[in-house]
């Protein structure tokens, strides 16, 4: 039987970067507006761009080998500056993240929520799985709040 309607990764993702002209670059560094734990990945919505002051922030994160999201190394505190991680300020799903899935079929929809099994950006397609254990293949779109 096939399935009628298309099947949508739904989230919001809400960054908080400011609107930046075109000739002024974005920030190296950032200030983390909550404190956050070691080895978990952060979100875009947790910092604000900073100034960097004297010298280089302390190494914060690191970029996960098999190419998906970072994850902070080390605790960070509230306001801390720090370096930017590769993800700030993009839609981006990380593995473990939950999620919305949307099935449409005329008007009729049917939400429910999943887990990504893997990384995407917005427009790709990824794997997710349900609170029962099916897998489903979805196409990540991200929403303004």
């Amino acid at each position: 039987m096939a399935l009628l309607g298309v099947l949508v990764l739904a989230t919001t993702v809400a960054s908080q970067m400011p609107a930046l002209s075109g000739d002024v670059p974005p920030s190296r560094c950032l200030e983390s507006l909550v404190s956050i734990e070691a080895g978990v990945v952060p979100s875009s919505r947790q910092f604000a761009h900073a100034a960097c002051g004297q010298g280089q922030p302390r190494p914060a994160f690191q970029h996960a080998p098999d190419g998906s999201c970072s994850r902070t190394t080390r605790a960070i505190a509230q306001s801390e500056i720090v370096s930017r991680f590769p993800e700030y300020g993009i839609d981006l799903v990380c593995p473990g993240e939950k999620l919305t899935v949307v099935i449409a079929s005329g008007p009729v929809r049917i939400m429910r929520e999943v887990t990504a099994k893997q990384a995407a950006w917005p427009g790709q397609r990824l794997f997710v799985e349900t609170s029962d254990g099916q897998v489903l293949s979805a196409r990540y779109e991200a929403l303004d709040p």
